[in-house]
């Protein structure tokens, strides 16, 4: 079995120790990799899928983004003659 790059120098940084663990630990959040674009994607597709099926009930659609107040859709329902 083959030890790729990343591994060999994970081994290497971490060394023996009383640090090891800790070392071990930061080098895998440093090198962490984001999400797949595939799962976002589908996390945001189904947000609007929910909020679309809530105005659709007739429901307001509340929501908040960091650091902001709150916002929303609300469903307006007019009856011109």
């Amino acid at each position: 079995m083959e030890i790729d790059r990343a591994t060999k120098s994970w081994f290497a940084f971490c060394g023996a120790g009383r640090l090891g663990a800790l070392r071990a630990a930061q080098f895998e959040y440093d090198n962490r990799m984001p999400p797949a674009v595939s799962e976002v994607a589908d996390a945001e597709s189904t947000w609007i899928d929910d909020g679309i099926a809530e105005l659709m009930a007739r429901r307001d659609v509340v929501f908040q983004r960091r650091m902001r107040p709150k916002q929303g859709v609300t469903f307006g329902y007019e009856v011109r003659a």
